[in-house]
């Protein structure tokens, strides 16, 4: 590419706002199941169930080594309001904390390039975070994922805790609710499960549904090392090359 990527493109990675799309909960096909308690302030968050499953594996089978991912899906709206969806991942990234992310994305701007789907957010595994956002993970949200439509998934292996967060219209960071959805085999009689979060990966490393929609307060976000004034929601721009 001669430039940045294109802010404003229908099926870019950087839409300036929500394509009209009835979501997958609406369609007989998917099996939807929601974790935890939904903020109607902020977009529904809908995520692939085999997507999270195979993050999960990689915090699973490493969980000594942390790693993060770039999320991609889209940002849409619905009969019900604004939602964004988590269909994808790109290629496992060694960074071992969030600030060690934040220079390989400004070392290399094509990580954040996308042809067909919108960049989401990005993914996390730290050993040891406890699901929970700190100063750093902030700073990075706020410089690469700072849009409406974008999230911070957090996965520690160590105490198998699983978050996601998204940020509200004053900038605040809060744990949020997500919905994750199973793609049922039209020759399958679809019977009651339970979530089909991170399948056999979850269940060897003794992670129990209830555990996946780990309930963490609020984000401290007071802390000096904080930034002062963080971009508004939507206002997320590439890096410049």
């Amino acid at each position: 590419m001669s430039g940045a990527p294109q802010i404003g493109s229908g099926n870019g990675p950087w839409p300036r706002a929500p394509i009209p799309k009835l979501p997958h909960v609406e369609d007989p096909r998917f099996d939807a199941r929601t974790l935890g308690t939904e903020n109607s302030t902020l977009p529904a968050l809908f995520v692939f169930a085999d997507v999270l499953e195979e993050i999960c594996y990689r915090a699973v089978y490493e969980p000594e080594i942390a790693a993060a991912c770039i999320l991609v899906g889209g940002w849409f709206v619905g009969p019900k309001g604004p939602y964004v969806e988590v269909d994808g991942f790109r290629d496992f990234l060694n960074a071992s904390d969030p600030m060690r992310l934040l220079n390989v994305l400004r070392s290399q701007p094509s990580l954040l390039e996308e042809e067909d789907a919108a960049i989401v957010g990005c993914a996390q595994i730290q050993p040891g975070c406890g699901g929970r956002m700190s100063a750093s993970h902030l700073i990075l949200q706020n410089t690469f994922f700072n849009g409406t439509h974008q999230v911070l998934l957090l996965i520690d292996p160590k105490d198998e805790s699983v978050a996601f967060y998204q940020r509200d219209a004053a900038g605040l960071f809060h744990n949020v609710a997500f919905t994750l959805l199973n793609d049922i085999k039209e020759d399958e009689t679809h019977v009651e499960t339970e979530p089909h979060v991170a399948a056999n990966a979850a269940q060897e490393a003794g992670i129990e549904p209830e555990a996946i929609a780990v309930a963490v307060d609020d984000v401290d976000q007071t802390n000096d090392s904080c930034p002062s004034s963080a971009p508004k929601p939507g206002d997320a721009q590439p890096p410049s090359k």
